[in-house]
């Protein structure tokens, strides 16, 4: 792993560390977007440890890994992850309208 990919996942670490700190009534009163964000942050860096070890990782490659193996888990557990993931596409595009 070169420098820039490791600082780039030590920030997002720090980052999501930062936003795990928050009291919960500091992210209840976060915009709804804000949250997600914080969220997501939250579930990458819990699983980047477990991936960051590879040479040339970077956080693209975390996501990566981090859906394939929720598309692992829902198979084993019978769950339709594509349902899921046009289903999570029509949701983004409607939370996302207020961006533009």
């Amino acid at each position: 792993m070169n420098d820039q990919m490791r600082q780039q996942i030590m920030e997002i670490l720090y980052n999501a560390a930062a936003t795990l700190r928050m009291a919960n009534d500091k992210r209840e009163a976060m915009p709804l977007k804000e949250r997600a964000v914080a969220r997501a942050a939250d579930a990458i860096a819990a699983y980047a440890p477990e991936t960051i070890a590879f040479d040339e990782t970077d956080v693209q490659d975390v996501l990566t890994d981090l859906l394939t193996d929720l598309r692992h888990w829902s198979h084993a557990e019978h769950v339709d992850f594509d349902r899921s993931v046009r289903l999570s596409a029509t949701h983004f595009e409607a939370e996302k309208e207020g961006d533009e």
